[in-house]
């Protein structure tokens, strides 16, 4: 036999006892499937081990990287991690591979890219997407038609915000006059939609009430706040009453809106300065979560706008309790501007001491 065939004949048993090799590994190693590390990664989010969940699902992806439905899921878990480079790629994965259905990816891409007429594009392919499932469906599926008209009343909502931040960012007054115009469009159409006192129809009359502020037309923008008003004018006073039973605010909750709708009504009626009923719908929120720090800091302003200046003391003091707490806190809150907003609060005393003199 030659060197060569000596060779050979080596080099095909060394293959040969790689390749039992690594059947056996195989053998002796457990399969993991798809769905078990689905299943491990919602555990891990659930239980706030955020990095544990992404690396379950990025080795679910790696197995199959063809479902649009797990990169959307990935991409939630990357924004929820702060990593917001990686949940772009994630959701652009999913857009590409599913892209003529599934409405949510288009709605988390386009609040990710922030106020820019890319976001406006996508906020927009989402809202056809609804509209073409609510179309798809037969009329007995009542209930599914009307639970999708509210996301679509909502993401109507949501691409006129993104508008309006364009606006706000852009120095060009074509875009600008352009751009006013589609904003009244997609308010008018989520009005339009939504049910009467339903979550959607208060996220409209605030994105109404932003547009009239940003047009001028300060005294339309209560009006449409008043409107909100309106629709919690029942649970708010029922929170109110001295010495409030139990029940009675299981009743007032359950009438009002989503916490994060009275947050951010709240936040609309301080921007058109009614910082009374700003003040009373923002209190509502501490009997769901008294450990939001923007909450407790928005108060300290109504407080300090009402020329309550103890009470909007008590409050910064609280706010800064929370930002302590060893166990985290709920919203986000710059320090500084608690800072600063004490630093006028003491200004305001050293001026009214000076005038008791």
């Amino acid at each position: 036999m030659s060197p060569g065939q000596k060779h050979t004949q080596h080099a095909r048993r060394y293959a040969s006892r790689s390749t039992r090799r690594k059947k056996k590994a195989l053998k002796q190693s457990p399969t993991v499937s798809v769905e078990d590390l689905l299943r491990d990664a919602r555990v891990h989010e659930a239980s706030g081990n955020i990095q544990e969940a992404v690396s379950k699902l990025e080795e679910a992806v790696s197995l199959r990287s063809t479902d649009a439905a797990l990169y959307e899921e990935l991409a939630s878990l990357y924004m929820q991690a702060t990593r917001s480079d990686d949940a772009d790629r994630a959701l652009r994965i999913a857009i590409s591979l599913q892209p003529e259905s599934g409405f949510e990816k288009y709605a988390y891409l386009a609040q990710l890219l922030g106020n820019t007429e890319e976001a406006v594009s996508y906020a927009r392919k989402g809202t056809e997407l609804i509209r073409a499932d609510i179309m798809s469906l037969d009329k007995s599926q009542h209930d599914r038609i009307q639970e999708l008209r509210q996301y679509q009343a909502s993401a109507h909502c949501a691409t006129a915000e993104i508008c309006l931040g364009v606006i706000e960012e852009s120095n060009d007054p074509a875009l600008a006059e352009r751009m006013d115009v589609e904003v009244e469009n997609e308010i008018m159409e989520a009005l339009a939609l939504s049910t009467e006192g339903s979550d959607s129809e208060q996220e409209a009359l605030i994105a109404l009430a932003n547009l009239r502020l940003s047009q001028g037309r300060e005294f339309d923008a209560k009006d449409a706040m008043v409107r909100v008003l309106g629709r919690m004018s029942d649970g708010l006073s029922m929170l109110e009453r001295e010495d409030i039973a139990d029940d009675v605010i299981v009743i007032a909750m359950e009438s009002l809106p989503a916490m994060e709708i009275r947050i951010a009504v709240g936040k609309q009626l301080m921007e058109v300065k009614m910082w009374a009923e700003a003040e009373s719908v923002l209190s509502s929120v501490m009997y769901e979560c008294d450990f939001n720090v923007e909450v407790w800091y928005l108060l300290a302003i109504t407080h300090w706008k009402r020329k309550q200046l103890s009470e909007a003391r008590e409050c910064l003091e609280q706010t800064r309790a929370i930002l302590r707490r060893p166990d985290g806190y709920d919203g986000e809150l710059d320090d500084d501007m608690v800072d600063r907003l004490y630093e006028e609060l003491d200004t305001i005393s050293d001026e009214d001491d000076v005038m008791k003199q």
